[in-house]
């Protein structure tokens, strides 16, 4: 066996144990962060598709349009409220309707459903940053061709 030159530092002893630490900690707590930021936008992402699909299903399924905008209302409401979401279901909901009415046997509707994703910790980190990033989705349905003309 070979034996040590010269003496061995007593300071040195624990130092590997301090710096991995250190650095794991430095590492780990940005992509827990980064994790948490796309997770949540994720849940924007299926909350504004879920949303915008059930709303335009609603709405062209109705018997009138005012019974249709409730129903669209109330599964909007639920599909953002079920993914964490509390936002007015009325502000985050776009919908289009073509010129003839919403519920004219063949047309095309559009329902459009946006909500801002607040970031955890963006406002601590970027005092005046922007506060979230936007999602939407927009889904397009067609009323049926044979449908009996009610009120639009």
């Amino acid at each position: 066996m070979r034996r040590r030159r010269g003496p061995v530092r007593a300071d040195d002893h624990g130092s590997a144990v301090v710096e991995f630490v250190t650095v794991g900690v430095l590492l780990l707590v940005p992509t827990l962060s980064l994790v948490v930021a796309l997770s949540r936008i994720q849940a924007g992402v299926l909350a504004t598709e879920a949303a915008s699909r059930a709303a335009v299903r609603a709405l062209t399924a109705a018997d009138t349009v005012d019974a249709g905008r409730a129903t669209a209302r109330s599964v909007v409401g639920h599909a953002l409220s079920d993914q964490g979401f509390d936002v007015d279901p009325d502000a985050a909901t776009t919908v289009v309707c073509p010129a003839t009415g919403c519920l004219t046997p063949g047309g095309r509707v559009s329902v459009t459903v946006e909500v801002t994703v607040a970031l955890p910790g963006l406002s601590t980190v970027l005092p005046g940053g922007p506060a979230g990033i936007p999602v939407s989705a927009t889904h397009v349905g067609s009323v049926d061709e044979f449908r009996t003309p009610g009120t639009t």
